[in-house]
């Protein structure tokens, strides 16, 4: 007999730990039973990744042979586990405090925490806020089991209706698996989309705060010591943000597609063209308002900014904006501040001696501000052109120069950071944040957020125009991540007007590139194989729209190929 079947036959499992070391384990093997491991006892131990997966501590090991490796609370994987389980715990809460009479859903990220919508947008009072918090800590202090459960298909809808959950009970339908696995604790189920603590007990810090429509669960957002955390305020960035969410969330409840069970439903009755239609008239609508107020202006605006975190549509918007500014009779041109990077040999490098590109050093800000001015007097400058092959300017530049109603568009991650254009004026400027702020719901508990949206543009992108792999993109992520909350996310409060360039159904689309490039990931690839397994597990929720029913110039064009401003 083979020694793998012979393992498999006499219900003998391998467990390969970080160090190399191999330990036999007698069948049902889980992560709970590993943790009197040395490996597993350097951290707070919120879950296991075995082959490359994120397992729950309490779930089974199903393979012979598993390379294990811990997830701990100070790791990325680390603190997402711990903000999906107080989510759970929150919803579960709710549920045992106030019933059917609360319809909880969760909104998005606001930055300090997670906004939460009742009853689609209720105020809700202290005290009831009050009650929940005291539900929460209680289960909290309980530490009770978070395990996972299969209910059959009839069973799944029959309990989320029961429950008062239309998005959970509308995603099971369309999805129509026979099986529904959910996570599983003290009678409250949810569906399962990612794994959860072991045990309530380990999520000890938070805070819920009120806010205009709902509240919001604040938690700590960085890898710092929970004892050292304290809740904070919202930023003004969070506020910002919030209201564009709640803009968006109004027009899909219009539309009536506030979940990927309502956008399936869409697909499923060949009503997709229509949406597509609707959603890009809203951008251009968008577009449209952003131009006629740059045009209306006094003193007009000389230079427009438009800054945003990566594959959020930059290109795209800079272009759609030009054609609207000449309509209004405005000479728009584009400037790219990629081109005033200094040589690469005089880049500065961060603090594993890779060179940051991200940082404002890397920059030639005194020149770029000569330029910017000496335009704005009506003179001509020679744009660089940087070759980022040689990691060089090229000797030759552009000749550039504004004519009568001239206007400057340029656009870069740091182009709110009012350290850039320092010496231009600010009554000269006018700033445009953009990002994809999806306000569509997986179910009451999760949402397809804009870190998502992007990676999953980015994935197609790199492949399609830059020759990148998806295991590429995805190992580069959590940096590129790191350097959008340095050097973007703080400066967003400085915009004029925030431009959200999610639509809708774009996932539904951008499922028939990605998918092929994440299954290149494979389990191996310990680094990034859960996250590419989460994606695919995401993207398999949503119906297929076919990619060419995309129009020339939607900003999703610029990731998959063919836009009209190529």
């Amino acid at each position: 007999m083979d020694g793998a079947a012979a393992q498999a036959e006499a219900g003998r499992y391998i467990v390969t730990f970080e160090d190399g070391r191999a330990v036999e384990f007698r069948r049902p093997v889980r992560g709970c039973d590993l943790v009197a491991e040395p490996e597993l006892n350097e951290g707070t131990l919120m879950a296991i990744k075995a082959n490359g997966k994120v397992m729950n501590l309490n779930a089974e090991i199903r393979v012979h042979q598993a390379r294990v490796m811990p997830v701990f609370l100070n790791s990325m994987e680390g603190w997402s586990v711990y903000r999906r389980s107080l989510v759970f715990v929150t919803a579960m809460a709710a549920f045992h405090e106030f019933g059917k009479q609360w319809l909880l859903t969760l909104e998005h990220y606001s930055g300090a925490g997670y906004m939460f919508a009742v009853n689609g947008g209720a105020v809700v009072s202290k005290e009831d806020l009050s009650r929940l918090k005291t539900r929460i800590g209680s289960i909290v202090k309980a530490n009770i089991a978070i395990t996972e459960t299969v209910l059959a298909y009839q069973e799944a809808l029959e309990y989320f209706e029961r429950t008062n959950r239309p998005f959970s009970r509308r995603l099971i339908d369309s999805v129509n698996d026979d099986m529904v696995r959910c996570s599983v604790c003290d009678g409250f189920m949810a569906l399962y989309f990612r794994s959860l603590a072991a045990r309530t007990g380990v999520l000890e810090q938070f805070e819920l705060q009120q806010a205009e429509a709902g509240f919001i669960l604040l938690f700590p957002n960085t890898l710092a010591d929970l004892a050292e955390w304290r809740p904070s305020a919202l930023h003004p960035e969070d506020k910002i943000m919030n209201a564009i969410y709640r803009e968006y969330n109004d027009w899909g409840r219009t539309l009536q597609v506030g979940c990927v069970g309502e956008l399936n439903q869409i697909v499923a009755d060949n009503r997709w063209k229509n949406f597509i239609a609707l959603s890009e008239a809203l951008h251009n609508r968008k577009i449209i308002q952003i131009a006629m107020d740059i045009a209306k202006r006094q003193p007009r605006p000389k230079l427009i900014l438009i800054s945003g975190p990566s594959a959020s549509g930059k290109t795209t918007l800079a272009s759609k904006l030009i054609t609207q500014l000449c309509i209004l009779g405005l000479k728009p041109v584009l400037m790219s501040v990629d081109n005033y990077f200094v040589p690469r040999n005089e880049t500065p490098k961060d603090y594993k001696g890779r060179y940051d590109f991200e940082c404002l050093e890397a920059l030639r800000v005194g020149m770029l501000n000569d330029h910017l001015l000496e335009l704005f007097k009506g003179g001509q400058i020679e744009m660089p052109i940087y070759d980022f092959r040689t990691g060089a300017p090229r000797p030759q530049g552009v000749p550039t120069q504004l004519g009568p109603n001239g206007v400057l568009l340029m656009e870069g991650i740091h182009c709110l950071n009012p350290t850039l254009t320092a010496r231009v004026p600010d009554e000269l400027k006018y700033k445009i944040f953009i990002a994809p702020l999806s306000q569509l719901n997986l179910d009451e508990c999760n949402f397809t957020s804009n870190s998502i949206a992007r990676l999953i543009r980015r994935i197609v992108r790199d492949y399609n125009h830059r020759g990148f792999s998806a295991k590429e993109t995805l190992a580069r992520w959590e940096s590129v991540t790191a350097g959008e909350n340095k050097h973007i996310f703080p400066y967003m409060h400085n915009a004029d007007v925030v431009f959200n360039t999610a639509l809708d159904y774009e996932f539904a689309v951008l499922k028939a590139f990605v998918t092929p490039l994440l299954h290149s990931v494979k389990p191996s690839d310990t680094d990034v194989y859960h996250v590419a397994r989460n994606l695919m597990d995401l993207l398999e929720m949503f119906y297929t729209i076919p990619y060419d029913s995309v129009p020339p110039q939607s900003l999703l064009r610029e990731f998959i190929g063919n836009s009209f401003y190529e």
